[in-house]
């Protein structure tokens, strides 16, 4: 019976636009990738943190309902809490997120966590935004914050990136490699791939830039790279 149920449940996981939002992307891979390992707490606590995201998306919500009966816990939830008070500043920005005005969520974020210092997200989101709006140093500072807070390999990930878009290839890599002993994703692969080429290791490029592009093939972004790292590797 609980393999029923988790074979449905990663159907829902994995369906295309199951998740609203652009932000809980990563946390459905993940909870997904941990709910095929058979590991239903991990995966349960990324359903609760695309919840937090989006308190009213059903699809999110009857995730975390199976996962509750896999794990044999009988409370089903219908709905989330509204949230109050200084939460407003978090939806905000990531409202503002979402729309790619990463200098309101940054501003929103900034005001969050005067009042949230110990949101471990609001230092993450805003590690985002600030990596987007060209301020790395900040950005790291802003995800060792919420790596300190919590232990999270999502975290971690979006070191590794962090990492990469700033030419750290070795460092960003040795964090990718453990990661991808349990997280089998995507955009591990693809950052995987990225430094591989960038550190002249063309044949690891090419083998990860094809994992990344067997997860999600329409991500164009990465085939420059992944030409040039199949033509080099052959000609050694």
């Amino acid at each position: 019976m609980k393999r029923i149920v988790l074979t449905a449940l990663i159907a829902i996981f994995t369906a295309t636009g199951a998740p609203a939002s652009v932000l809980t992307d990563d946390y459905v891979d993940i909870a997904a990738s941990y709910a095929r390992d058979g590991k239903y707490s991990q995966a349960l606590g990324y359903v609760n943190k695309a919840l937090a995201i989006e308190p009213q998306n059903f699809q999110l919500i009857d995730m975390k309902n199976d996962l509750l009966k896999i794990l044999g816990e009988n409370s089903a939830i219908t709905q989330r809490p509204a949230s109050s008070g200084s939460e407003t500043y978090l939806k905000a920005a990531v409202s503002a997120f979402e729309r790619k005005n990463f200098q309101d969520a940054k501003n929103s974020l900034d005001t969050f966590l005067t009042k949230n210092p110990k949101s471990d997200f609001a230092y993450m989101l805003r590690a985002k935004a600030n990596l987007n709006l060209g301020e790395p140093q900040s950005a790291l500072r802003d995800i060792k914050s919420a790596e300190v807070i919590y232990s999270n390999p999502e975290y971690l990930l979006i070191e590794a990136i962090i990492l990469a878009e700033t030419g750290k290839y070795e460092q960003a890599k040795k964090i990718l490699e453990k990661l991808g002993e349990n997280i089998q994703t995507y955009i591990v692969f693809k950052y995987l791939g990225i430094c591989d080429y960038k550190l002249g290791d063309y044949e690891n490029a090419v083998m990860n830039f094809d994992r990344a592009i067997l997860l999600f093939e329409d991500d164009k972004t990465i085939l420059p790279m992944y030409n040039d790292a199949k033509r080099k590797n052959n000609e050694s």
